[in-house]
């Protein structure tokens, strides 16, 4: 995975926690009070705040493998839609235990806190040995796309790499000659070890065909936090 994904991913993190924090803490201070005191305040009206603002995260923006960060810091089921369905359970449970919820929503906000702080960490460090994300440092460079082989995929030999080679050149020189853009304006920017990635760099049409062959595949990652 790039380091600027992961910056990337801290800045988008940072945004949107901003954007729920306050809901969150809200509906805290309510459960707080409902498991505390005699005297019950209403929910309803918190709980809608928190499920709208963590419905309209745009959670779109992120890659596979910056869920997958989430995944690792265990908050992907609490952003996105993913999160407003994990809120809406945990509170409007039929079996309501006060001092349960607020024990147990608390503990969310805390765990997205405590992965904000880590992201922050990661960014801050990774800036001070001269990254930095790519919407910062491109400017009107051409669109950047990662082709990820993950699990079982595997070259074991040169003439499978020569085969699998030839296969991406037919597939990039077919989108490149429907876009009207020419195959060698495709180039390999990245490559890194472990799981097979390539980064490449290409004309924003031929990058939108690219993504639209993979479009079933690629929108796992969206789908995946909104049917959690």
């Amino acid at each position: 995975m790039e380091i600027e994904q992961v910056i990337e991913l801290a800045e988008w993190f940072e945004r949107s926690l901003a954007d729920i924090e306050t809901q969150y803490e809200a509906l805290v201070s309510v459960l707080q009070n409902n498991s505390q005191h005699p005297n019950q305040q209403p929910v309803s009206q918190p709980l809608k705040d928190l499920m709208r603002e963590l419905s309209d995260m745009t959670t779109s923006e992120l890659s596979t493998m910056q869920i997958h960060v989430l995944e690792q810091l265990d908050v992907a089921h609490l952003v996105g839609r993913a999160g407003k369905d994990w809120v809406r359970r945990k509170v409007q449970s039929t079996t309501f235990d006060p001092a349960t919820t607020f024990q147990t929503i608390k503990e969310g906000l805390s765990d997205l806190q405590q992965a904000r702080t880590k992201l922050k960490s990661l960014k801050s460090a990774a800036i001070q040995i001269g990254f930095s994300s790519r919407a910062s440092g491109e400017g009107s460079s051409p669109y950047v796309l990662s082709v990820v082989f993950q699990n079982d995929a595997s070259i074991e030999t040169m003439q499978e790499w020569k085969r699998s080679a030839s296969d991406w050149e037919l597939i990039v020189a077919g989108a490149a000659e429907v876009a009207g853009e020419k195959s060698s304006d495709v180039s390999v920017v990245g490559a890194q070890n472990g799981s097979i990635i390539l980064t490449l760099s290409a004309a924003p049409i031929v990058t939108k065909i690219l993504a639209t062959i993979s479009k079933h595949i690629a929108s796992m990652a969206n789908d995946y936090l909104d049917f959690q």
